[in-house]
């Protein structure tokens, strides 16, 4: 028989996505990309795409992904961090890629993944950036469901400003003993923001002055043996709502 489910899911993709320019075709050209996976990656892997309220309508016409989109409702400039725990909440699978829409990953690195156990700290990726290995970025990571919120989550309390909710995640799972590695041997593309033809996709401003001084209020607990102490404890601090879910259908024996 065919069953259409989402039982057969090993790794879950989490995109946050904001988009107010409907002339960039960043989200079309995201997905074009993973459509070229083959059909054994694309049959395992769930794409969480979470819409940051953008003013531009966010669709997915896709019949070869397996993916749940969300929105979320309120209106909260760089809201990623909470963005990034929505897609973990609601994703299918203990294994977890989180990343960003200018980021894709080859066919092979996925292929790894799948075949990685369950990982117990975090691993970050090297990125080619116009051609040349570029240094990992910290929204960028392979990890489990479990380790994820060792550290609560991302701190929302970062969110509304530009800047460093990612680097305080890192931080806090270091100074929970979380290990990290990187993967050597496999590279990540990036296109950067200034990348992109004519205009970015937002147009929201990079100030980090607000959270570069949140961070070094946080930094103070990390050197302590209470470092949660820091963490404002907000997450999914937002409405939000599934706006569709696409699993993927298949030939599949009954369950007995």
């Amino acid at each position: 028989m065919v069953r259409s489910s989402f039982s057969a899911i090993e790794l879950t993709y989490v995109v946050p996505v904001y988009i107010e320019n409907s002339d960039v075709k960043i989200m079309d050209d995201f997905i074009s990309k993973c459509e070229e996976y083959d059909q054994e990656i694309l049959g395992k892997v769930h794409f969480v795409f979470v819409d940051d309220c953008s003013p531009v309508k966010v669709e997915i016409t896709s019949q070869k992904l397996s993916f749940t989109l969300a929105r979320i409702s309120d209106n909260i400039p760089w809201n990623q961090g909470g963005a990034r725990n929505l897609g973990v909440l609601i994703a299918k699978s203990a294994k977890l890629v989180l990343t960003d829409l200018d980021h894709t990953f080859p066919v092979e690195t996925l292929r790894l993944l799948l075949d990685q156990p369950i990982p117990k700290g975090i691993y970050n990726f090297k990125r080619l950036k116009n051609g040349k290995p570029h240094h990992p970025h910290p929204n960028t990571f392979f990890c489990s469901k479990s380790t994820f919120y060792k550290s609560l989550g991302v701190d929302e309390e970062f969110c509304g400003h530009y800047g460093y909710e990612d680097i305080y995640f890192i931080e806090l799972q270091k100074a929970l003993k979380t290990k990290f590695k990187t993967f050597r041997r496999h590279y990540v593309s990036v296109k950067e923001h200034k990348e992109l033809p004519r205009e970015s996709h937002h147009s929201l401003i990079r100030n980090t002055t607000v959270n570069e001084a949140l961070l070094t209020k946080k930094r103070k607990f990390l050197r302590t043996k209470t470092p949660f102490r820091g963490h404002s404890r907000l997450t999914l601090n937002f409405q939000w709502q599934i706006v569709e879910e696409h699993p993927i259908s298949r030939d599949e024996t009954p369950y007995r």
